[in-house]
């Protein structure tokens, strides 16, 4: 079983530098309302596995007490979900997407993106982590960037945590996007995804639905077709 997220534990911090990493995490938050700017945006959340960095999780498989089981450490990263703004300039999530892949996304005959979130699934890097501070004080990683590997590691390969994928538009007709979402999320993740839009409109047609979509309490953190020789489909 997995541990929740949402259980609040200290780990010493994963540290500063390059080190592998496995995308195991793709989930849409939806569209989340920005009061600096008044309006929506879509936001996307994406984590990696790190298999050379472990730490000690209970096993809530085991019924002895205390009992551990080893893991690798997990961070993630929030974007904006589309590829190109408004003006037509390319986005962070873009940009995150070509330094990791080292070259420019595939696009079809018309031109348009092959890229879909759920191809991240698996998928390798070497990932940049980066230590910042909180105006608290506290110290805390985050993901800079992610870089490409040398064959044949760029295959994709499973990892041990267990993947994670959510995507709205994946939802069949009249699913209720409450009950879809994954509920071992960090309370951040959750109270982000259950006051976007998609869920306000759910509720607003779906009464009954109110008290489920109640967020929890929990701090949030802070071109054309080129070569494809490579193993990304995207």
């Amino acid at each position: 079983m997995r541990e929740k997220l949402g259980e609040k534990k200290t780990f010493p911090l994963i540290p500063a530098g390059e080190t592998f990493g496995i995308c195991n995490l793709v989930v849409d938050l939806g569209e989340e309302y920005w009061e600096r700017y008044k309006k929506w945006q879509n936001k996307i959340l994406i984590g990696f596995e790190f298999p050379e960095h472990l730490s000690e999780y209970p096993d809530k498989d085991s019924e002895e007490e205390g009992a551990t089981i080893t893991r690798p450490r997990t961070l993630t990263r929030r974007f904006k979900k589309e590829l190109v703004d408004g003006n037509g300039e390319k986005t962070e999530f873009h940009k995150f997407l070509v330094k990791w892949i080292g070259r420019e996304l595939k696009t079809d005959a018309e031109g348009y993106s092959l890229f879909s979130p759920e191809m991240l699934i698996g998928c390798c890097g070497n990932v940049d982590i980066i230590h910042n501070t909180k105006p608290s004080g506290k110290v805390y990683a985050e993901i800079d960037c992610v870089r490409p590997l040398r064959k044949p590691e760029q295959e994709k390969q499973a990892g041990v945590v267990g993947n994670t994928l959510f995507l709205l538009d994946k939802l069949a007709e009249g699913e209720s996007p409450i009950e879809a979402f994954p509920k071992d999320m960090m309370e951040w993740v959750q109270t982000a995804f259950m006051k976007s839009r998609q869920v306000q409109t759910y509720v607003a047609a779906n009464p009954a639905a109110e008290e489920a979509a109640a967020p929890p309490a929990g701090d949030a953190p802070t071109g054309g077709t080129v070569d494809d020789d490579d193993d990304f489909p995207f």
